[in-house]
């Protein structure tokens, strides 16, 4: 809506405050037709600012610093630092969202996959080549409810690795498993092992596929470590 400037004339008669526009808008008038920027007034502003004004928009000096502090940018720096500053006050609003809007989140969820296809299957590969212990956890976990029972944690898979001093299980091999190893059943799943910690140690990929669903004395016959 464009902004109507009313002549001194056109103030109505009744206004208590008519007397003191005519003075603003004369002085107002007087400015532009100087040159100057600024006038004053002699009345506060309704924040109570004794200062000048501009002849542009009439806006006062002393106000505008806190106009600029209400600007879009200065309110997404702020919310930026309260969003840091309070986790858990955000992990809680963002838990009662999706208690609240369950459906809303579904059908949201399901049209980003579809827009998104070739973001799920970089955020995929990147998680799988992050987290491989993990995966490999999650599957034996799995496997294990249809099979024989038990499970095991990342944790103690870190810790079996400490303990094994980052090399293969095998005693004819002992290679680095630092960057790459698997997690073998003493006894297989499919011969009734159990999928907790105690049955199982960390091969390279190499004696873990040479190995695969053997017998562990099978196994050991193959290394020389029995008769």
């Amino acid at each position: 809506m464009r902004k109507v400037i009313m002549p001194i004339s056109a103030l109505h008669i009744d206004d208590p405050r008519a007397p003191f526009k005519a003075h603003e808008e004369a002085m107002r008038l007087e400015a532009q037709l100087s040159g100057e920027r600024f006038y004053l007034t002699g009345r506060p502003c309704r924040r109570g600012h004794l200062s000048p004004r501009r002849v542009i928009n009439t806006s006062c000096i002393a106000c505008e610093p806190l106009l600029v502090s209400h600007s879009p940018v200065n309110i997404r720096i702020y919310q930026a630092r309260w969003n840091s500053n309070n986790p858990e006050k955000i992990r809680a609003l963002q838990r009662k969202w999706r208690i609240n809007n369950k459906e809303r989140r579904i059908l949201r969820d399901r049209a980003w996959r579809a827009a998104n296809p070739d973001k799920i299957k970089q955020q995929r590969s990147a998680y799988a080549a992050a987290n491989r212990d993990k995966l490999c956890i999650k599957e034996h976990n799995r496997r294990a409810k249809k099979l024989a029972g038990g499970i095991h944690t990342a944790e103690e898979i870190k810790a079996l690795a400490s303990k094994q001093h980052f090399r293969c299980a095998n005693p004819n091999c002992r290679t680095s498993i630092k960057r790459h190893r698997h997690i073998d059943h003493i006894i297989p799943l499919s011969r009734g092992g159990l999928n907790s910690i105690s049955n199982i140690q960390l091969l390279c990929p190499s004696c873990n596929l040479r190995k695969s669903a053997k017998d562990p004395f099978v196994w050991a016959q193959q290394q020389g470590r029995l008769l």
